[in-house]
């Protein structure tokens, strides 16, 4: 609606001036930020988690296998396990 000072937001129906973030969209932690575009809200995810909702999951690389260690140890295999 234009007033005399410029336009204004008319909402018919309340709910529809609510903030996007009104109804914690974010999971697993995230922040949520209003936007003023669809869909209104954005998360910002805390790692491991993201996507637009943050409810997607990267699994962290798992921690490869110790070396062997010993001067007098060969790891023939080349899997972390003196032989």
């Amino acid at each position: 609606v234009h007033t005399a000072s410029g336009p204004r937001c008319f909402c018919p129906n309340p709910r529809d001036c609510e903030s996007g973030c009104a109804s914690s969209p974010c999971q697993h932690g995230g922040s949520c930020h209003p936007q003023r575009q669809p869909p209104f809200y954005s998360c910002q995810c805390i790692p491991p988690f993201w996507g637009s909702l943050c409810e997607l999951y990267t699994a962290p690389p798992s921690t490869p296998p110790a070396t062997c260690l010993s001067q007098y140890c060969a790891d023939k295999a080349r899997d972390g396990v003196c032989d």
